[in-house]
């Protein structure tokens, strides 16, 4: 979703945009098919990847975009001179890459997480400043800290743990809620593609009329601006919620996700679970009632959460791409 993101804000400065992903990610992401770019679905493995891609582009391409957690500098190596530049999208910092310009949206990290692992005079766009967010996100953004403002009760709860959600952290957070005691409205976003559908709706029916499933959202702004707390996980999703200033739980089920989630936890925009383990119910459960008597302290954390991110990060990754043409 973040390269189809900025594949259209290059699109609007004058880019023909392509991807080369693997074969799952067109129905994982139906955006990507939906776009007006053009696909090709990689048949090669890593060594062999940067020879396929040379014989379906054989022109070349101005800029090599790379966001691929089983991807670095031998890739990167083997596109120079196929392509004029390279920009990698990275945010883990614990590999070498060759390029010109590499974006890292978390949050926290410094420049220096990069030194020598980039070539000198490689830009680096650090922070959630540069976060790849669809426009709908900017666009809802005034809409949403106002109403924010005005909320003096929780009374909505949106959980978003991901297009496919594998482990069911979605169940967890509906058991959470109906533990909590709340009489709040619910919102459930999977993606078509989610393994857990039917478990869902089971949980679901525990709310009667104040639930509800969306499947395959395209506009996630409209939800988020609709609802008073999240339940999600610490992926790219956290800056939709910060441009948003939408307060969130986290659910971690990773050490990756781990290291989304602390610098999150620790700027006031989230509390997180499962840190140091397993998730536990029960403490889920009593965060959200703590945050649903305490409506300055939602409030608070919804404040520190539209600091963290504004929107516009897209359209300030391509201008930067545009700089070194």
């Amino acid at each position: 979703m973040r390269c189809l993101v900025l594949a259209d804000a290059l699109a609007a400065r004058g880019w023909r945009c392509y991807f080369a992903v693997g074969v799952e990610s067109v129905t994982t992401v139906p955006a990507l098919a939906a776009s007006a770019h053009e696909i090709a679905s990689v048949v090669a493995d890593a060594e062999t990847e940067a020879d396929w891609m040379k014989s379906i582009w054989p022109e070349g391409c101005a800029l090599l975009v790379v966001d691929h957690y089983g991807r670095a500098a031998a890739l990167e190596k083997n596109c120079r001179g196929w392509s004029e530049r390279i920009l990698v999208i990275d945010d883990l910092g614990d590999r070498a890459h060759e390029c010109d310009l590499l974006l890292d949206q978390s949050l926290g990290r410094e420049a220096g997480a990069y030194d020598g692992l980039v070539p000198d005079g490689c830009r680096l766009l650090m922070g959630p400043d540069f976060a790849l967010l669809r426009p709908q996100f900017a666009s809802a953004r005034k809409a949403a800290l106002a109403r924010r403002e005005g909320t003096a009760a929780l009374s909505a709860i949106l959980v978003s743990v991901g297009l496919t959600d594998p482990s069911n952290l979605t169940g967890l957070a509906l058991k959470a809620i109906g533990e909590s005691g709340l009489e709040v409205e619910v919102t459930v976003i999977l993606g078509a593609a989610a393994p857990h559908h039917a478990a869902v709706e089971d949980g679901l029916a525990a709310f009667g009329h104040r639930a509800r499933l969306l499947v395959a959202v395209d506009d996630m702004a409209g939800p988020m601006t609709a609802v008073d707390l999240a339940i999600g996980a610490a992926g790219s999703s956290s800056w939709e919620r910060c441009c948003l200033g939408l307060p969130t739980i986290l659910l971690v089920a990773s050490e990756h996700e781990k290291l989304a989630a602390d610098p999150l936890c620790a700027a006031g925009a989230a509390e997180a679970f499962g840190r140091d383990g397993e998730i536990e119910l029960a403490h889920v459960a009593q965060a959200i009632r703590n945050l649903a008597s305490d409506p300055a302290l939602l409030a608070q954390r919804g404040r520190k959460a539209a600091a963290v991110c504004d929107g516009l990060g897209a359209d300030k990754v391509a201008a930067a791409a545009d700089e070194m043409f």
